[in-house]
């Protein structure tokens, strides 16, 4: 195992001596070689209410005992200075008393403490970052009136703060984890490797050029260990196994929960003061689904990093302001990286069925283009990009602007189709024709010669007959005894066409032997598709109902093979065969078919595939035929498993 060395943050030998040093303001550097952190992108520090702290708060004990009042009983009548004396607050003060200036506490207690001084007084440094006043209402209209005449904005470029010290306790701790201990420099290589040519296209939060360069002139031990535990979390899913066992795990899944709880150790501790760098790894780290009761899965870690990207106001547009402070591949990193939340949002708000936790009216910021996305790697040497990228570039990022429209008509679907109030079924055409107008030139790609630009052109030909099917779905007929309207079978055969398109590419995938190049992501796209094969199965019957029957069993395989790269999968996996179980042992007799003319008795039998063995922890899950298609009068699932409506619980409401 190799040791990051120097990429250590800075230990002290002692609590004490950390005492010492948090009150004598005198913070040292946390490493000596400047390392990948990202940070010349210009973010501040983390915010530690939002980093949530971890381990056994020693380092927020520390901050207790230097803060701006001391811990007295007449707390509210003492100030702590610069050099640590008190003094008495007076219970009057003069006009002058209040107009003079107080010593702001120092950087050991509050990060950044002269952020807002610098704002106000304008900062002459070199090395900053970008900082954000927040909306007018609060900071700004201050600043609008000590500078009337300046251009509106609200970010501002202050000093980059100093990097905290981490206690002798806390890095033992650290150490003992092994956060620090690293696979051998060859079996780095390959998970680097496995993250740029296949995970980065599909969450490209790390500004690649940046990183190789210093990755192959300094190598690890100028990177973070926060976001290079994260990366391999994310490389895992694409590692050769080979690779993975030489590193020591036992399996693909082992070698996940190990970096994700290197990485969170690690965030936990607040090791990482660099908030571009935060915001990449918890970004990462969405990669990891635990299990059906576990906190931190990757809803929680995107709402992390929502909320950590409104903390810096990289959902609003920086302006003329920051422009001439900071370079074109630092605002291109930031673009990505808003934009790569606005993409994962909606895909988990529709596969938990939760709300959003962005809406669309605050944000301005311009969407990334093809160009944003590999702006800085011209400048690698041809060696390099031979090793780490994949081939055709260009043809991946038109992929992705493709796949960035797409995901903002998803939002745009959700919204609109979705939720608490009625759906809007007067613009349905309107979205038929954005969603038609995402898929020109798509269908070439799936041909290309380069395996990445091939497999990403099948996830976004996939999301694109999402999108139609999630469109739709609203408005399918529900089996309540009201028959369907001509509309609603028009709707029916719709989302079938859409569905049989999602199949075909996933057939070609798996004909193609190339499942392990599939992203995690797609097993939430491809929910649609199986959620209207089963709503056919049980609304049709006779040839129909045996088509329907064959077409999931394509998901069946599908999800099968992705197991062992996904844990959702195999609980989807096993969620569908307990559902075929009960539903074909269920009464079908009181609930007449979209088509009756056939056969209505028809039972559903899935070769292969009985249902009687356990993929996940789902066992014990009672689901009857009716309450799952949406043909009892509940409108809701009851779950035994805790597992948060992986259906969408909305599949199929009742019309308004």
């Amino acid at each position: 195992m190799k040791e990051f060395g120097n990429s250590a943050v800075h230990l002290d030998s002692s609590l004490s001596s950390s005492l010492k040093t948090a009150a004598s303001g005198n913070t040292p550097c946390s490493r000596t070689p400047k390392r990948h952190t990202q940070h010349d992108s210009g973010l501040d520090t983390q915010d530690n209410a939002v980093s949530g702290g971890g381990g056994d708060g020693r380092a927020a004990s520390i901050q207790s005992h230097v803060g701006l009042w001391t811990q007295s009983p007449n707390r509210a009548s003492r100030v702590v200075i610069s050099n640590g004396d008190t003094i008495s607050r007076p219970d009057h003060h003069s006009d002058n008393e209040i107009l003079q200036d107080v010593e702001p506490p120092s950087s050991s207690t509050v990060q950044n403490p002269n952020a807002l001084n610098e704002v106000l007084e304008g900062s002459t440094q070199t090395d900053v970052v970008r900082f954000y006043v927040g909306e007018p209402h609060e900071l700004e209209s201050i600043l609008n009136l000590c500078f009337p005449q300046r251009p509106p904005a609200v970010h501002y470029h202050v000093p980059r703060p100093e990097t905290r010290s981490l206690s002798a306790d806390d890095a033992a701790y650290l150490q003992t984890k092994g956060v620090y201990d690293l696979p051998e420099q060859g079996l780095v290589r390959v998970f680097i490797q496995s993250f740029f040519q296949h995970a980065f296209i599909y969450i490209p939060v790390i500004d690649a050029g940046s990183f190789l360069m210093t990755y192959s002139y300094h190598g690890v031990s100028a990177i973070s260990p926060l976001l290079l535990w994260s990366m391999f979390l994310a490389a895992a899913h694409y590692a050769p196994m080979e690779t993975i066992r030489a590193a020591g795990y036992g399996s693909r899944e082992a070698m996940k929960e190990t970096t994700y709880w290197k990485a969170k150790h690690l965030y936990d501790m607040d090791t990482e003061t660099d908030k571009i760098t935060v915001i990449q790894a918890v970004l990462l780290l969405t990669f990891r689904y635990g299990d059906t009761q576990d906190r931190c899965g990757p809803s929680h870690w995107l709402a992390v990093a929502i909320n950590l990207c409104y903390s810096v106001g990289l959902h609003r547009d920086p302006g003329p302001l920051l422009q001439h402070r900071f370079t074109e591949a630092q605002m291109c990193l930031w673009k990505r990286i808003w934009w790569f939340c606005m993409q994962r949002e909606p895909r988990n708000s529709f596969s938990y069925g939760r709300p959003m936790h962005i809406r669309l009216e605050d944000c301005n910021v311009p969407a990334p283009s093809a160009e944003d996305l590999w702006l800085t790697v011209a400048g690698l040497p041809p060696s390099v990009r031979e090793e780490y990228l994949p081939g055709d570039l260009a043809a991946l990022g038109e992929l992705y602007e493709r796949q960035l429209k797409q995901d903002t008509i998803m939002a745009t679907l959700l919204c609109s189709h979705y939720g608490l109030g009625e759906p809007r079924a007067a613009e349905i055409e309107a979205h038929e024709r954005d969603i038609l107008a995402c898929q020109e030139g798509v269908a070439d790609h799936s041909k290309h010669g380069d395996l990445a630009v091939r497999a990403f052109a099948d996830y976004v030909s996939i999301n694109h007959s999402a999108l139609s099917l999630l469109l739709y779905r609203p408005y399918l007929p529900r089996r309540n005894g009201v028959a369907a309207s001509a509309w609603q079978n028009q709707l029916v055969e719709k989302a079938r066409t859409a569905a049989d398109a999602m199949t075909t590419v996933v057939t070609r995938i798996m004909t193609a032997d190339q499942v392990h190049l599939c992203d995690v992501t797609i097993v939430t796209a491809i929910k649609p598709a199986t959620f209207l094969y089963l709503y056919l199965s049980v609304m049709t019957t006779g040839l129909a109902r045996k088509t329907a029957c064959h077409q999931l069993k394509l998901y069946f395989l599908m999800l099968s093979e992705m197991r062992d790269r996904s844990v959702s999968a195999g609980l989807f996996l096993n969620l569908l065969r307990k559902a075929f179980k009960l539903q074909s042992e269920g009464d079908r007799s009181s609930h007449p078919p979209l088509n009756p003319q056939s056969t209505q008795n028809a039972v559903l039998e899935i070769p292969g595939f009985q249902g009687n063995d356990s993929v996940g922890a789902l066992e014990g899950t009672f689901l009857s035929s009716q309450s799952l298609f949406g043909l009892a009068s509940s409108e809701s699932l009851s779950w035994d498993i805790g597992l948060d409506s992986i259906f969408d619980l909305a599949a199929f409401s009742p019309l308004p």
